[in-house]
């Protein structure tokens, strides 16, 4: 989704995470308000909205292109994930990652346009690199997950575990830095688990998101590109936070949280020698259910971001008890409003299944 937001300046792609599927991206825009003492930068206020995509099943991780013109985006479709390229404004998105079988997804186009890194799980999967229309894929790394371009292009950051999902995580990621054209990856020290990084417009701070060794906490945190100073802290909160999300300015930082209820969009301002917070996190409310992946434009106007929904439905399929065939059509059991992510069935006081949430 598009929203127009502030007036021009340079802005900080940070990373987003939602665990709903996105199922459209729209279009809108945001206007200059009062000043926001938090961020030291303009209000925004709703103005309109766009959609810009519609086809069923599952749409995320939109990445704007440097111009605006164009974005690339992940589409599930009978169980394999392909990222497409299709024009702001138009109907016809062009599949890139068609000629390969395997989940393509995380795309992110380099700052002038011609590239894009992506994860892909062939050849025992890893971080890849190919044109800008999908040609001369390159391998880049033999691990990693949501790789980010610095603002030169000469460099791009990765995690080493996946950060999509701020609800289920699996082990602690690591972040890590390789030469776009090739080479080596070094690591970045950060405090603890780190994922889906981001580069600042300056390319001094990356920041990224991660878990609390005990209390499984979800935080960002910014640090140093050049390791030259240990991680900041920007949000402490034991509310879900999410994940950093979207280009904000270099004063103020973009993520997604559910501090305020639902997952929705959030902004805080940051110090930019510290790479610490400077005042309290404020809403930049979207009219979504759950909200993610924000990214103004360049000239600080438009922001893409993607609007999820995601329910689910527990079944009952009646099965003979002798054969375990199959003797009853499914039929619906409970419609959740929310996403059940395991069912588990085990004997009760009266001989119910429950079903629990994990």
């Amino acid at each position: 989704m598009v929203l127009p937001a502030a007036p021009r300046r340079r802005v900080w792609l940070a990373p987003a995470a939602l665990a709903a599927a996105a199922l459209a991206l729209a279009a809108g825009a945001f206007v200059a308000g009062r000043r926001s003492g938090g961020t030291s930068e303009p209000a925004l206020v709703a103005a309109s909205f766009q959609q810009l995509t519609d086809a069923p099943g599952e749409e995320r991780e939109a990445k704007l292109g440097p111009k605006g013109a164009t974005f690339v985006f992940v589409r599930e479709t009978s169980g394999q994930a392909d990222i497409h390229l299709q024009r702001v404004g138009g109907r016809n998105p062009i599949n890139l990652t068609a000629d390969s079988p395997a989940d393509d997804t995380a795309p992110a186009i380099s700052p002038d346009g011609e590239r894009i890194a992506f994860r892909s799980t062939r050849d025992g999967g890893g971080i890849f690199v190919m044109g800008s229309t999908g040609e001369s894929v390159k391998r880049l790394t033999s691990e990693g997950y949501d790789p980010a371009w610095s603002p030169d292009g000469a460099q791009i950051v990765y995690s080493t575990e996946d950060g999509q999902n701020p609800w289920s995580r699996e082990g602690n990621g690591r972040l890590r830095v390789v030469p776009a054209s090739g080479g080596e990856p070094r690591d970045l020290a950060t405090d603890g688990d780190a994922v889906q990084p981001s580069w600042s417009p300056d390319g001094r701070r990356i920041a990224y998101w991660g878990l609390g060794a005990a209390s499984g906490q979800r935080d960002i945190k910014t640090v140093a590109a050049d390791g030259s100073a240990p991680p900041a802290v920007v949000t402490d909160d034991r509310r879900s936070t999410g994940t950093p999300c979207g280009r904000p300015t270099p004063r103020a930082l973009y993520f997604a949280s559910e501090r305020g209820g639902a997952m929705n969009v959030w902004r805080v301002g940051v110090d930019e020698r510290t790479g610490g917070p400077r005042g309290e996190p404020e809403p930049v409310t979207v009219p979504s259910r759950v909200a993610g992946f924000a990214q103004p434009l360049a000239d600080g106007r438009q922001m893409l971001y993607v609007s999820g929904e995601k329910r689910s439905v527990i079944q009952l399929l009646g099965l003979d008890p002798a054969t375990g065939r199959v003797r009853e059509a499914a039929r619906p059991a409970l419609l959740a409003s929310r996403v059940i992510y395991t069912r588990t069935s085990r004997p009760t006081g009266s001989g119910s299944p429950s079903a629990t949430r994990a």
